[in-house]
């Protein structure tokens, strides 16, 4: 069985995952990501993994959310965020 990943980990991986895009518009996506998953991590309990699925997923997400590309701002990204972590 595999080691949860360290919120770091997880960041890199989403961010790896998110590679193809144009480097200013992966930054806008992922300008608010370490906040988000250092809070999550820090609540107790399930691993990020178990609250956040994969990082490969959870980029995809991320992805659809924007329709391939960023749009919003980070208070509706973080928001997104949130919301999929409530019923976690």
């Amino acid at each position: 069985m595999n080691s949860p990943l360290t919120p770091k980990a997880y960041a890199d991986a989403v961010r790896e995952a998110l590679a193809d895009l144009p480097p200013e518009d992966r930054e806008t996506l992922l300008e608010d990501l370490h906040d988000h998953i250092s809070e999550v991590a820090a609540e107790p309990g399930l691993s990020l993994e178990d609250r956040l699925g994969a990082p490969e997923a959870y980029a995809a997400e991320l992805r659809a959310a924007y329709g391939g590309r960023p749009a919003g701002t980070a208070t509706t990204r973080r928001g997104r965020l949130r919301s999929r972590t409530a019923g976690a």
